[in-house]
């Protein structure tokens, strides 16, 4: 873990706005609530395809809380809500839009709902879309009576981020991201990595940890009440847009053959920043249910837990660059070939070996 110190930590500043006077009043729900006292909400922010979902599950098998999922998607299909739903947890989901602006009052509206109720969580986890700023998100919270911002933890990638931060699309909203975080997680990367240590300089009085480091055990220790373990930077409030991200879901009934799904995902281009989803895909004569994940160009294949009945495939990249739609286009044409090739009745994926 890297520590770093700085005059200007919110906490020795003076009140100036609403959102300084909420930083001053946080709380760490290491124990269950009182009743009357208001829910502690953790926020879990950070660019596209950083570890957020990983990082989310692995709290909630781990602690002995209570914990009420949020899970926000920029696109129409909520792949990683469906990971958390195979935890204990409660998951709330919304989906094609941002929590941070276009979705806010239906996030206000699910937080004062939770708020309400008799038997109320010990505390909320809110997973970011990966193209939010978290700072709308907690002035979000802000406004709803019954629940008080914990702590917003900010996950990076460690292996993608000194590329995120030159992207001419991406660089804004990634520094944002960074910027309004009290504890910052590192993932894909070793507290010893170059990349490790470059990050830590670009984030002063905030706490950096890596995912690595951080065990099943301690994990809602360091990841809930983030504010009382980490410092945030003050940082001016604005208005979030997204237009400069494209979004995309490409579902079909049938599979796919192997060697050329993958083909398609090593001609991912520049302007394709995240790929997740679960496909039917056809290898050596075997189909088989996987599950897909990229982040930039790095893009992985695994055995997806259950058999599914149809493949869908979200995308994310830059709005109006034509090899984002190109790439996407490629796609829809393997679709077609494979149902012009194997016809109206496809085969039964097989489960995945236990």
């Amino acid at each position: 873990m890297c520590r770093t110190q700085s005059s200007t930590s919110p906490i020795n500043t003076p009140i100036e706005t609403v959102w300084d006077s909420v930083l001053l009043t946080l709380q760490a729900p290491q124990e269950r609530i009182e009743p009357g006292e208001p829910i502690p909400v953790t926020v879990f922010a950070g660019f596209l395809g950083s570890g957020k979902t990983t990082l989310l599950c692995r709290l909630l098998e781990s602690t002995t809380l209570t914990i009420t999922a949020i899970v926000n998607d920029l696109a129409a299909v909520n792949v990683d809500a469906e990971k958390i739903r195979h935890t204990t947890a409660e998951t709330i989901e919304f989906e094609n839009g941002c929590a941070c602006c276009v979705l806010s009052g239906d996030l206000g509206l699910a937080l004062a709902g939770v708020s309400q109720r008799d038997a109320k969580p010990d505390a909320v986890v809110i997973e970011a879309s990966g193209v939010s700023d978290p700072t709308g998100i907690a002035q979000t919270i802000a406004s709803v009576d019954g629940v008080i911002l914990d702590g917003i933890v900010t996950v990076v990638d460690g292996q993608s981020w000194a590329e995120q931060i030159l992207d001419t699309t991406a660089a804004h909203l990634f520094r944002r991201q960074l910027e309004a975080a009290h504890m910052v997680i590192v993932t894909k990367c070793e507290p010893s990595a170059e990349g490790f240590a470059g990050l830590c300089d670009l984030v002063p009085g905030r706490a950096v940890l890596s995912a690595a480091e951080l065990t099943d055990a301690d994990a809602s220790e360091f990841l809930l009440g983030a504010v009382l373990k980490g410092a945030r930077l003050p940082i001016d409030a604005h208005s979030h847009d997204t237009s400069a991200f494209a979004s995309e879901v490409i579902s079909w009934h049938g599979q796919i053959e192997a060697r050329a799904f993958m083909s398609w995902l090593d001609a991912i281009p520049p302007a394709v920043y995240r790929i997740k989803g679960l496909v039917n895909i056809s290898e050596q004569g075997e189909l088989k249910s996987v599950e897909v994940q990229a982040v930039g160009r790095r893009w992985r294949i695994a055995a997806a837990t259950e058999v599914i009945t149809a493949s869908s495939i979200v995308t994310i990249g830059a709005q109006g660059d034509s090899s984002y739609t190109e790439h996407s286009d490629s796609l829809r044409k393997l679709v077609k070939k494979a149902a012009l090739e194997e016809g109206p009745h496809f085969k039964k994926a097989v489960p995945p070996k236990r």
